[in-house]
């Protein structure tokens, strides 16, 4: 039997929710990487090609993260990838010897 509107709609909702909710630790870690690189705002945005104001967007999930973004933050702040998008295993990048 086919699912209903309402909760095909009720689903949808909560995916959304897992999205933005997931979308903002994202973010978080990304400010928490900034903190701990001791790398201003404004660093990160020239690194990046971006103005201030996306970084603060990024930060605060008010803008959208592709997955190159993530990556080219975690190589100019030195962290995973990985860490910055599930907060698991480590934050930082060991050097390559």
């Amino acid at each position: 039997m086919p699912a209903s509107r309402g909760a095909l709609a009720g689903e949808l909702v909560r995916i959304a929710e897992l999205a933005q909710r997931r979308l903002v630790e994202t973010s978080n870690r990304i400010r928490v990487a900034r903190e701990a690189a001791n790398v201003s705002r404004t660093d990160l945005a020239n690194l990046l090609g971006v103005v201030h104001m996306s970084v603060y967007r990024y930060e605060t999930a008010k803008r959208p993260l592709s997955l190159e973004l993530i990556e080219r933050i975690a190589f100019h702040l030195g962290v995973s990838a990985d860490w910055l998008l599930t907060g698991k295993g480590p934050m930082h990048v060991e050097a390559a010897a």
